[in-house]
């Protein structure tokens, strides 16, 4: 029997807004902190496989995560290190730049603070997990974030975005080698228009979503231009996942 609907794996990171007058609002945010509290939102139950910073912050990130109902028991708080930290800065056009602090934070030691066979336990009490490049990125022992999606395949969904930040990925060919794994172990790959071009270079979506499904991925969901239209291919497999979603 499965007690959660999803759990999320990466980082909660510590906002800092600028408001002008060198001034900042203070936040929290995170690519899988807004997928869980969206999935909040409708509705399911949820849990986050990451580590939490020791300072100033950690417990107004908790008290968060507590009020969105995140489930904390594999977030464990890590004495002496720093929670991840990111700026955000607004350009005179009013484009957004962002700047990270996230070496050697808390995040970046999930998997290699805590046991592998509990993770393993945990991800399989859940309907489905999520994760994004982002941890495949920034934590550390990468490989044991394999054995842990390797272990979970064919018993719990497993959803990946690919999310591209391309500070991350110098060498862009170092997430393209990984496709085929990943193609392998996930039920669906989540694509934006930016995140393929970021690897890519521009081309029709349509083409973006043949060429993930030429990877060996089995549901591609592809956010076109606006995202505001998402093609899905085949839409079989995403109404088997997820049966209450509009298609």
């Amino acid at each position: 029997m499965k007690s959660l609907d999803l759990v999320g794996i990466g980082e909660c990171l510590v906002e800092f807004s600028a408001t002008g007058d060198n001034l900042y609002q203070l936040g929290f945010s995170g690519d899988i902190l807004n997928a869980l509290s969206a999935a909040k939102g409708l509705g399911l139950s949820t849990g986050l496989i990451s580590s939490l910073g020791d300072d100033p912050f950690t417990m107004d990130l908790v008290e968060l995560l507590r009020s969105e109902n995140i489930d904390l028991q594999y977030s464990p708080i890590l004495e002496g290190k720093p929670n991840g930290v990111y700026f955000i800065h607004m350009s005179d056009a009013a484009h957004p730049s962002f700047h990270f602090i996230r070496k050697d934070s808390a995040a970046t030691e999930t998997f290699t603070k805590q046991p592998l066979d509990q993770l393993i336990e945990y991800g399989r009490s859940a309907k489905a997990v999520l994760f994004s490049s982002i941890p495949l990125a920034v934590m550390k022992e990468g490989e044991r974030i394999y054995q842990f999606l390797d272990a979970l395949h064919g018993e719990t969904r497993i959803c990946f975005d690919l999310n591209i930040r391309p500070a991350l990925w110098s060498n862009r060919d170092d997430l393209i080698q990984q496709f085929d794994r990943l193609a392998k172990i996930s039920d669906v790959i989540f694509v934006t228009n930016d995140d393929d071009t970021a690897l890519f270079g521009w081309r029709e979506p349509s083409n973006a979503l043949q060429y993930y499904l030429s990877r060996g991925f089995k549901c591609v969901c592809s956010a076109v231009v606006d995202r505001q239209h998402w093609w899905v291919r085949p839409k079989r497999i995403l109404k088997s996942l997820f049966p209450k979603c509009r298609l």
